[in-house]
């Protein structure tokens, strides 16, 4: 696992932006009764910022040129998510009988139809900034923090999968939805993506690619 801890190597940059991250992200939550909608636009305004300086600082790595097959890779990964969870959805809701939708997507449509602004925060914004910190920062210190503890009774395969799961998990309760599973698999299959090509920009490109969907499928409904 080497290999998924190697692009860490200024852990002081990673930790810095996790802390961040989250002390916006708690502060967002904070400020919503008292500001309502207004505070959903300093959370987007706030990561935006955050995502500027960060990229600014690790411009190197991140800007550095990826191959067309890589940037290929990730737009048919991110295309197999969308279709993947619409058919998902189909089978669910032919077994159930009943339609289910993401709170979490309904507010973030509503947002976006006010200010259409907020569409750039959707597809480009957040897919970059949530790369970096679940799957690239987030994913590593779990990784590290569960090898030290119980590196010696484990396989490192499972080690990635509890990390992994626990990512997963994190990144479904900050999206604030009804239920965080369509979101723990969804993390999990970036993770994957990560894992396989190590290239934390072939992921971006893949949830770009599904915000991109998921707002264009919706607006035209």
């Amino acid at each position: 696992m080497s290999n998924q801890r190697g692009p860490l190597k200024d852990k002081r940059l990673y930790s810095l932006l996790l802390i961040c991250y989250f002390i916006i992200y708690f502060l967002a939550a904070g400020l919503e009764l008292p500001l309502g909608k207004l505070a959903n636009y300093l959370l987007g305004i706030s990561y935006t910022l955050l995502l500027i300086i960060f990229g600014l600082l690790n411009r190197k790595k991140l800007f550095s040129k990826l191959s067309w097959k890589d940037f290929f890779v990730g737009l048919i990964l991110g295309l197999a998510i969308l279709l993947a969870e619409l058919l998902i959805l189909f089978i669910f809701m032919v077994i159930n009988h009943v339609h289910i939708g993401s709170l979490n997507t309904i507010n973030i449509m509503a947002l976006v139809k006010k200010q259409p602004v907020f569409m750039v925060y959707v597809i480009l914004i957040a897919p970059l900034l949530e790369e970096l910190v679940f799957r690239q920062a987030l994913f590593v210190m779990f990784y590290n923090g569960i090898d030290k503890v119980i590196s010696n009774k484990i396989k490192p395969r499972v080690i990635w999968w509890l990390s992994a799961l626990l990512v997963g998990l994190v990144f479904g309760m900050v999206h604030g939805d009804s239920t965080i599973l369509p979101y723990l698999l969804i993390s999990i299959y970036l993770q994957g993506i990560y894992h396989r090509y190590k290239d934390i920009r072939v992921g971006m490109i893949s949830h770009f690619i599904f915000n991109l969907l998921t707002v264009l499928l919706l607006t035209m409904r």
